[in-house]
């Protein structure tokens, strides 16, 4: 329903366009040209069954380091495992 909506369109453009992180999910039979152009940034990561178990990793690795910092204590204040247990917690310097 979002993609029927010019503004939620013009800020996610503006959200990609920047030097924010953006995760972003969706459907596999969702079609709209916003969608296609998101997809083939060369900073892009499409989830596959051959690379889903290692794409937590790997935004881990793109992922600054205050931001894991931050996340990670927000979900241990409550109780919560912050990264998968296929792959150890990150060490802070």
């Amino acid at each position: 329903m979002e993609l029927f909506s010019k503004k939620f369109k013009e800020a996610t453009l503006k959200a990609l366009e920047s030097r924010k992180l953006v995760l972003a999910a969706v459907h596999w039979k969702a079609k709209d040209k916003l969608i296609t152009e998101a997809k083939s940034r060369e900073d892009s990561e499409t989830v596959t069954q051959e690379n889903r178990d290692q794409l937590p990793a790997a935004m881990a690795q793109k992922t600054p380091k205050s931001m894991l910092k931050t996340a990670h204590g927000f979900f241990r204040t409550r109780g919560l495992p912050s990264f998968p247990s296929s792959y150890p917690e990150p060490q802070y310097s």
